[in-house]
């Protein structure tokens, strides 16, 4: 028996094969007669291209790289802070410790439990080597994690060693408000200077958990200070000294770098995705049914553009003063959760949560502030044998160039005189909320609230 069908038999199944045929050539015809919609989009994006071209914004991750450079291996601190980290000795116990639970505020007026001054003695003991280690480090210019690059990608992993620096921040900020408690300023001095130069070595490595390690670790920093200033008298010397420091360690402006390699990565994922696009499975239904939907309405265009206009709008936020800058990225954050495209590739991807970054940066920048007033007064207490001044504007021009004003609110820091010392406030992010957009704080240690204080009480 023939294996093929009878004549009448072959015209039926020829004519469904035609049928099937055609049936799979109309969404393939419709690429070439629909209006193609997304053109539009694509040309803004490209003009969006060369308008930062135009401007010397990277476009590539490997143009990240000039943003990140090299140090040479006989300045970078960043080999040295490695050797410190494997230097360090791990204290068998940990009772009580300042910074590691909500007793600090205790500590301040109280002073240390024998059992938490013994073992914070007998870790710095057994860590000479690493302290020394630390001090080198903090001496040398610059540190540099150096990026990792494949095909012109940038691979984000964490660099080797930047989770440990933290432990090492927790560990300087202990010691140098220990040795306050002991009424050695002279070291408590020198660990709190080291301690604010840590966080420099971060500012060079492209992940941004690393910036984030970095903003932690000056975090530390300034408890530390306040609470070495609740213990000890410095000179006026060494409180210049530590002003200088805290000013150098500043995080805040490498967040525009990590905006930027954010939007470069984008413009990766892009490149990637429009290839894959491309591949023959387009022929599929399923993928000609996407084809004509992005050529009718330019979805992933639009999705698309709307995460560089998000990008750009937190990029251009990084050049504002407070609270402008709080302001214009929490409307942002209304705009990406009320958008269209809210739910799109780009936007699930690239449009992340940056208003919590934002928001954490403007903690650390009052934490900054606070910090520099307190230098300030106790630099005028030093040389007004012991009074304090009645307002902050009297710290100006000698002791601050202007006065400090509240991140959160524009208006001049919280400032009270207490029968012995003071105390420097701001409502924290309380102060903005009402803005129409629910947003998590996060709490300072010891403090269930958003406010902020710098408490002295010497």
């Amino acid at each position: 028996m023939s294996d093929f069908p009878e004549p009448a038999g072959r015209r039926r199944w020829l004519r469904w094969l035609i049928y099937i045929v055609l049936l799979a050539a109309i969404p393939i015809g419709l690429l070439f007669i629909l209006p193609d919609r997304g053109a539009e989009l694509r040309a803004q994006i490209q003009a969006r291209i060369d308008s930062y071209q135009k401007a010397g914004s990277p476009m590539t991750a490997l143009e990240m790289a000039r943003f990140f450079p090299t140090v040479p291996n006989e300045s970078n601190s960043v080999l040295v802070y490695q050797q410190a980290i494997l230097a360090y000795v791990t204290p068998a116990s940990i009772h009580d410790w300042p910074f590691m639970t909500p007793s600090q505020f205790s500590f301040r007026t109280q002073p240390w439990p024998q059992v938490t001054r013994d073992e914070i003695a007998s870790c710095v003991s057994n860590n000479q080597p690493a302290l020394a280690l630390l001090h080198q480090a903090a001496l040398l210019p610059g540190g540099s994690y150096p990026p990792t690059f494949a095909n012109g990608v940038l691979f984000m992993r964490t660099p080797a060693g930047v989770v440990q620096t933290r432990m090492i921040a927790q560990f300087l900020a202990v010691a140098a408000a220990w040795q306050a408690e002991e009424g050695k300023p002279d070291r408590a001095a020198e660990l709190l200077t080291d301690s604010f130069a840590l966080p420099r070595s971060l500012e060079t490595s492209p992940a941004l958990v690393t910036r984030q390690i970095g903003v932690a670790c000056y975090s530390l920093s300034c408890s530390a200070l306040e609470l070495a200033l609740n213990k000890t008298v410095f000179s006026d010397a060494q409180l210049r000294r530590l002003s200088d420091a805290l000013d150098a360690a500043d995080p805040a402006a490498s967040l525009t770098n990590f905006l930027f390699m954010h939007r470069c990565e984008a413009f990766e994922f892009r490149s990637l995705v429009s290839n894959d696009l491309a591949h023959p499975k387009v022929f599929s239904l399923s993928g000609a049914i996407d084809a004509i939907r992005m050529r009718l309405d330019g979805g992933r265009d639009r999705d698309f553009l709307t995460a560089l206009d998000a990008t750009d709008q937190y990029l251009a936020a990084t050049k504002m003063p407070y609270p402008l800058r709080l302001e214009t990225v929490l409307q942002q954050r209304v705009r990406n959760l009320a958008g269209p495209e809210t739910n799109g590739l780009y936007s699930a991807l690239f449009v992340m949560e940056w208003d919590k970054i934002f928001l954490s940066d403007a903690r650390t920048e009052t934490m900054r502030r606070m910090a520099q007033t307190a230098l300030a007064l106790e630099r005028f207490r030093l040389a007004n044998q012991g009074k304090l001044p009645d307002n902050l504007a009297q710290l100006v021009p000698a002791y601050l160039p202007v006065a400090s004003a509240d991140p959160y609110t524009g208006r001049p820091l919280g400032y009270k005189k207490l029968a012995q010392g003071y105390a420097l406030h701001s409502p924290g992010a309380d102060a903005i909320k009402g803005a129409g957009v629910e947003f998590p704080v996060p709490d300072h240690i010891g403090n269930a609230t958003s406010d902020l204080n710098f408490t002295v009480e010497r």
